[in-house]
């Protein structure tokens, strides 16, 4: 999945909307 190390370092999607880790 792009942009998936991303998500875990900022929990913030490529339109802004923050979201926690599929890990946490």
């Amino acid at each position: 999945m792009a942009g998936d190390g991303e998500l875990r370092r900022s929990t913030t999607t490529s339109g802004g909307v923050r979201r926690q880790p599929a890990t946490d």
